[in-house]
This record gives C-alpha cells, structure tokens and sequence, in this order.
C-alpha cells in the first residue's frame, strides 16, 4: 500500500505575528501554508465540523492557563475566525464536543476554572447560536471522547484526579439527544483505560480509539456499540504518540494521526512531536501503520478536524521551539490512495 497526501492549504498564526510560507511537496509528505490567527489562542480546545461547513472551536486554556469559557468559528470561505457572542454555560477545557445527528454539539465534561472536572454537559445549537445545559454524566470525567454513530451518541474513557493522582476510566456513557440525558448503566469495558485518546467511527459500525493507552506507544483498539466492549487491534512500533496527539478520518477510510507526547509524566517538558501516520484498519496486523510526516511544527494539545472537502483543519498547538501557546488552523486535502 502506498498512501499519497496531496497539497493542502495550512493557516499558522503565533500569539505575536502571522506569516506565510509554502513547503514543496514530495510522495507521503504534506504542504504547508501559514495565514491569519485565531480570535484568541487555546490548547485543549475541542473542533467540532457543523452541517454549514463552519467549525465550532469550543473552550480551552489561553496562554495564563485560564480556562475558557469563549467559542468561535472558522469560516472556511472567507478563511477567517469569528467569535462566537454568546459564551459557553460553563468554562471547559479537556471536554469533549460531538455533532449529534440533530445538527447540535453535545459539549461534555472537561475541567472548570478551578481545573475540578465537570460532570455537566451543555449543546451548541447552530441555529440560535446559543449554549444551553442538559443532563449531568453520572460521574466527573476529562479528556475522554465523544463519537456520535449510527447506533448512537457515546462518551468513552476519560479520567479524574483522586487527590493528586488520575484514575482513568475503562468505561463509556451513552447520550440520548431526544431526552437529552445520560442513559444508565456504563459501557464497557475497554481493552485498555484510555485519557487524552481519540475517536472515530469506521464503516463497520465500531468506533477506533487512538491512543491514549497505559503505555509509551501509540495503541489502538474498536469499541463495539453492539457488545458495548473493546476490542485490542495495534500498537505502532514507531509512533511514540501516547497523548497529546489528534487525529481524522479520511474520505478513504483510514485515520490520520498528528502529533502528540509520548508519556504522561513528560506533560510538562515544552516539546512535542512532529510526527505523523497514516492508520487502515484493513491492512495486515503489524503493517497498518504508514509514516506520512514529519510535519513542519511539532503540535501538541491541538485539534485536527475533517471539513466538508475531505481537508483536515489543524488549530492550535504548543510546540517545543516556542514558550508561547501556539493559535493557528491548518489543513489538509488527502488524495486517494494509489
């Protein structure tokens, strides 16, 4: 198999300035182009593709450390940010944010101002433009996923803090948008306890979740609507991207994996990777894995969303040549594969 990544435009805005430059692209590699800021710079912010084509960027934490209680859009027409009037019902960052099929965003989770996490949960309504609160989870969860599927609307792992000590979850929740309520028992279990992991649903009907695991190493497994279980799939034996990292479905059914750090306990080291893959779940075990980068920046903490197009929009990172919290959007436009 051989995967082709094709030019795509990439918009990178630093805290103090913006620039433009364009790399040459070569087989497996992508082209970057940097552009205009976001309103205002965050890290552990959710990206969230709405029906109009706009991407909802919620929450997150500004270069203070201060949770944020903002949202704004990206116009991919006029290729320009807009704040978002009316603010959040809480502050979140580490949330989690999912289009459910009646066109709101299911926001959920995450930590406050005081970095306790929530157990509340509030919707985005496009129409309105307005934040409103719905059921509570059942329990206090951060940095988990939320997927919404052809089965449903699921919330899997997580973690809080225990005194100074996460206790990651190996559960899930489902989320009923008509009542809009939490829906009772847990899911589970998973493989493997996974926080700061990410979600997508395949054509199969499961849902992968990428890494986020007890180890080093990049791991994925599929969560199972049907059993409500995990199934173990890989471990990269060259991508070191335990968290931090984001990922996007392609149009052709793989997943595109940026970025990331390698352990927890190097949380607070200001570097990150630059590295990306390439995952088919349909190739051979122990070859689903493709290195398509290195990216220009190393990104941590950043968003990668799939936009109307097949182009992946990039926003926000941290990277390790820099102190400040990084704004900026790319994207990327994959080609099929040959």
């Amino acid at each position: 198999m051989r995967i082709r990544i094709t030019p795509f435009d990439l918009v990178v805005g630093t805290a103090d300035e913006t620039a433009d430059f364009t790399v040459d692209n070569t087989p497996n590699q992508p082209v970057f182009t940097m552009g205009p800021s976001m309103v205002q710079g965050r890290i552990r912010h959710t990206a969230t593709l709405l029906a109009s084509g706009f991407v909802l960027i919620a929450g997150g934490t500004d270069s203070t450390n201060t949770v944020l209680q903002t949202a704004e859009v990206f116009d991919p027409i006029g290729n320009t940010f807009l704040l978002v009037p009316t603010p959040m019902v809480e502050p979140r960052a580490k949330h989690s944010a999912v289009r459910m099929p009646d066109d709101r965003v299911l926001i959920a989770g995450g930590v406050d101002a005081s970095f306790f996490e929530h157990t509340s949960a509030e919707v985005f309504d496009p129409v309105t433009g307005d934040f409103q609160a719905v059921g509570s989870m059942p329990d206090f969860r951060a940095n988990h996923t939320a997927t919404s599927s052809s089965t449903g609307v699921y919330i899997l792992g997580g973690d809080f803090l225990s005194g100074f000590v996460p206790v990651h979850y190996d559960d899930g929740l489902e989320f009923d948008p008509l009542s809009d309520l939490f829906i009772s028992p847990a899911l589970g279990p998973l493989v493997e306890k996974r926080s700061e992991h990410r979600a997508h649903e395949l054509s199969n009907g499961r849902i992968l979740l990428v890494g986020g695991g007890e180890g080093t190493n990049l791991s994925v497994e599929e969560f199972d609507p049907v059993t409500g279980m995990g199934i173990q799939l890989s471990i990269s034996a060259g991508g070191d991207q335990a968290i931090g990292h984001d990922s996007a479905l392609l149009q052709d059914g793989t997943v595109l994996i940026l970025g990331g750090l390698a352990g927890r306990e190097l949380i607070s080291i200001n570097w990150a990777y630059d590295q990306a893959f390439v995952y088919d779940a349909t190739g051979p075990v122990g070859s689903r894995f493709t290195d398509v980068g290195p990216m220009n920046h190393s990104r941590r903490w950043h968003s990668a969303t799939i936009m109307n197009g097949g182009r992946v929009a990039i926003v926000a990172a941290r990277t390790s040549t820099s102190t400040w919290w990084v704004r900026r959007r790319c994207t990327i436009q994959p080609s099929r594969r040959s």
